[in-house]
């Protein structure tokens, strides 16, 4: 993602952030400030912060005026930058297509945003602010109801005083302006292993455990805002290996990583698979790593006795059998094109797919992508030898917080019951 500092003001300082999907302006604290929340504003109209249009001065002058009257807060406000026709379908209607899509958006940002403030020594609190106008009514609505367990109301007075003295900020002249703020309900790390250990109980025979990553493609909404919330809490690569080795002390259940390889190649290589071999990690499938670049790790990886999983998506018979006769482990057959998600039903023959793999590898095959009813376990139980289930399991966690324990068991005990009737 490209950086750009464009002015600076007493205390903070205005970058521009931008890559192909996604750009904003954020105001930066750097003086005087331990640690800060980020806080993010929709605004109405965008026309005259877009540097495709204006000049960098005319584009500097606007965020000045825009931001000035933050620069005595401990604030960290990002002002993300959106098509016009965008907001129009957001302002009034009720679009949830739109909404859903605004809201990966937003996420996206997040995490950038997160991304260049630790990489900047910057430290960042576990609560987001975002800050609505009326004009944006139904979509906050929405936002709140979607995060209900973690989302409250914040008015704009309340943030300044928590951030300092409020006598001189013009802005609570506007009442209707409300912050949301994210709560933190993520599991700690040693919720995460008992959470893990519950599972095994309850029947699980391979548990997947994610890496969070700020750009995670494959993902639906439910893993989307994992990542999101994750990173939010400051998760690192290591924390990760941190619940790997704890798990390790009490049970030998199969574990393989679920990470894009962004985070592998930052760690580096040789020492990611290092790190697992002595821990005990058993596979890692990677989303966004191409048959033709597997190459890439996995001499590294079998070196140390962790399988890089093959997914084979619905594609030509031709494909499918060249990536299935190069798997190692086992093999990961995605039920559905898109992404991650719950599906109400799986339409793929996924028979006739298992068929063509099963002409070039014994390798065990496990279905996963959009299963989370007994009934879909059950039937795909029947032709496949593993079901892979995601989603559910997170949003499960997401709704019960530190009390998801018994929610999980029961779950995963009707859904291995399922999958072997």
């Amino acid at each position: 993602m490209k950086e750009t500092l464009i002015c600076s003001l007493e205390k903070h300082n205005i970058y521009y952030l931008s890559d192909a999907n996604v750009s904003f302006y954020i105001l930066v604290p750097y003086k005087e400030y331990d640690n800060t929340n980020i806080s993010i504003r929709l605004k109405s109209n965008y026309d005259s912060y877009d540097l495709t249009k204006n000049s960098l001065e005319v584009v500097t002058n606007e965020l000045i005026n825009y931001y000035k009257n933050l620069d005595n807060y401990n604030i960290t406000l990002i002002l993300p930058v959106f098509y016009n026709n965008i907001l129009d379908r957001i302002r009034v209607v009720e679009d949830l297509e739109m909404y859903q899509i605004v809201d990966r958006y937003l996420g996206v940002i997040f995490n950038n945003a997160y991304m260049f403030l630790t990489k900047n020594n910057v430290k960042v609190n576990n609560s987001i602010y975002v800050i609505n106008n009326d004009s944006f009514k139904k979509f906050t609505n929405w936002f709140v109801s979607r995060y209900n367990n973690r989302i409250e109301y914040k008015t704009i007075l309340d943030l300044v005083k928590d951030n300092g003295s409020y006598s001189n900020y013009n802005v609570i002249e506007t009442p209707n302006m409300n912050f949301v703020v994210g709560k933190n309900t993520e599991p700690t790390i040693e919720k995460t292993v008992e959470y893990i250990l519950a599972m095994e109980e309850a029947g699980c025979d391979l548990i997947e455990i994610g890496i969070p990553f700020s750009d995670p493609m494959a993902e639906g909404v439910v893993i989307q805002d994992a990542n999101i919330r994750a990173l939010g809490h400051n998760t690192t690569t290591d924390d990760v290996f941190e619940i790997v080795r704890k798990v390790r002390q009490k049970t030998d259940v199969p574990l393989v990583f679920l990470t894009y390889i962004n985070p592998v190649f930052f760690y580096g290589y040789e020492k990611f698979f290092k790190k697992c071999g002595e821990l005990g990690i058993d596979g890692i499938i990677s989303p966004d790593l191409p048959y033709e670049e597997k190459g890439e790790i996995k001499d590294i990886a079998l070196s140390n006795n962790v399988d890089v999983i093959s997914l084979i998506a619905p594609t030509s018979k031709e494909r499918i059998q060249k990536i299935a006769s190069d798997a190692t482990g086992f093999i990961y057959v995605v039920s559905s094109l898109g992404v991650t998600g719950m599906r109400s039903e799986i339409k793929t023959d996924l028979k006739s797919i298992l068929d063509d793999i099963r002409a070039v590898s014994d390798l065990p095959l496990a279905v996963g992508f959009g299963i989370n009813t007994p009934e879909q376990d059950s039937n795909i139980g029947k032709i496949a030898d593993g079901v892979i289930v995601g989603s559910a399991i997170v949003k499960i966690i997401e709704g019960h917080g530190e009390n998801a324990a018994e929610p999980l068991k029961e779950y995963v005990s009707a859904m291995k019951t399922a999958c072997n009737e």
